[in-house]
């Protein structure tokens, strides 16, 4: 598994989470120290405010297919 090709859906198993992690510690080590942290903290919460904005667009978008049922 490439790091950078994961989504959220492609961890099916735990034995694939901990291959994942473990392989990349290093990496999640910097990504989380003390000088790093704000600006991995920063991208974190955009990318969930875009994955909320998206989640809501297709609510918005079921809940118009429903209304007109």
């Amino acid at each position: 598994m490439e790091p950078d090709k994961v989504r959220r859906h492609s961890i099916i198993f735990f034995q694939d989470a901990i291959r994942l992690l473990r392989d990349h510690m290093d990496r999640i080590k910097e990504a989380f120290s003390p000088d790093r942290y704000p600006q991995v903290k920063q991208q974190l919460e955009h990318a969930y405010r875009y994955e909320m904005a998206v989640t809501r667009q297709v609510q918005n978008e079921i809940n118009r297919g429903l209304g007109a049922l």
